[in-house]
């Protein structure tokens, strides 16, 4: 793996919600995932999960199945859904995987199988009370670069946006969590950068959203059987028992936060345009967050993201791969050369 020599003279164009918060979580995280490319091998089980909920929800809400009967969309959840998992089993994007991630593989796909399907029973009725304006939109700048106005370098997908009876705009947010116990949105809100951006994002381009409904669900924790069966186990379970499971929470948003993050993020956009080896820091207390740093073994060996060489001497280096930071704009580049070149032509 050839890591570049100069992480530092190349600062994202495109900012993203996921960017920002990494770089608040851990500067050196930040280095070596968006400025060096550095990638873990194999799979993120949390994170195959939450992709997986996220599609189902993406089927159950797009208002163009609304003319399905229930077998149908069934159908269609069920196909989509196990799109996430089929490929990364199957075809080009297969990986190899260990056994027992395999037994987890087919848990998450339970879960992930039963959420949907039991959320549909429980919270279909209300479909009807809203107005889809959009589903999984992705917002991006036509051409970002450094320098130019924050507002035109943000980028992000945005599960849904929905209109209420009142005319009032809300951002759906799709959250899976281990569980549901003593979360608190209103109280967190406020410091919710993920949360805020998106608020932002829409603000420029014209939308005033004034809240969010938080589409919440916690996945079933149950371990034997085979695929049907826990599938089934776990969707009773959810039925049995909704609050602990499923939720949909409205909340809505004061302006004064929204400025107060506005104001925030343009401070941190700005040292991520500025990072350097001076102000690299590492942050060893989010090393255990979630289900931990996929970075841990190379801090704990002597990178330092201030000194690209210490990264890249590492043999724990092989146990990543890399993604060049510059991929995406260059492709970004070479669709608008081509975009050009066709009008161009047809001119």
């Amino acid at each position: 793996m050839k890591l570049p020599k100069d992480p530092f003279a190349h600062p994202l164009p495109q900012i993203s919600q996921s960017a920002v918060g990494m770089f608040q979580d851990c500067r050196q995280k930040y280095v070596f995932h968006y400025l060096m490319g550095i990638r873990p091998n194999g799979i993120s089980i949390p994170l195959v999960t939450g992709s997986a909920v996220h599609k189902g929800f993406e089927i159950l809400l797009d208002p163009r199945n609304k003319k399905l009967d229930d077998v149908k969309l069934f159908r269609k959840l069920e196909a989509g859904i196990d799109s996430v998992f089929d490929k990364l089993l199957d075809g080009d994007d297969a990986v190899s995987l260990p056994p027992n991630t395999l037994d987890k593989l087919e848990k998450a796909r339970a879960q992930s199988h039963a959420i949907c399907e039991a959320w549909f029973v429980l919270h279909s009725d209300e479909l009807d009370e809203w107005e889809f304006a959009a589903t999984e939109k992705y917002h991006k700048p036509a051409n970002p670069r450094v320098g130019d106005p924050l507002i035109d370098r943000m980028a992000g997908k945005i599960d849904g946006e929905l209109i209420n009876s009142d005319g009032e705009l809300f951002i759906l947010d799709h959250k899976t969590r281990s569980n549901l116990a003593n979360l608190d949105l209103i109280a967190g809100l406020s410091m919710d950068h993920q949360a805020l951006f998106y608020i932002i994002l829409l603000n420029a381009r014209g939308k005033d959203p004034v809240g969010f409904i938080y589409n919440l669900a916690a996945k079933p924790q149950h371990r034997t059987g085979d695929f049907p069966a826990l599938k089934r186990r776990m969707y009773e379970a959810i039925l049995k028992d909704p609050e602990k499971y499923v939720r949909l929470e409205t909340v809505y948003v004061e302006d004064t936060a929204v400025a107060r993050a506005a104001e925030h993020l343009q401070k941190t956009v700005h040292m991520m345009d500025n990072l350097s080896p001076d102000t690299v820091t590492m942050s060893p207390a989010r090393c255990r967050d979630y289900e931990g740093c996929p970075f841990i073994e190379l801090c704990q060996n002597g990178a330092d993201a201030s000194d690209p060489e210490t990264v890249q001497s590492l043999p724990q280096l092989d146990d990543f791969f890399h993604q060049d930071p510059n991929h995406a704009r260059h492709q970004r580049n070479a669709t608008a050369r081509s975009t050009r070149k066709a009008k161009t032509t047809k001119r």
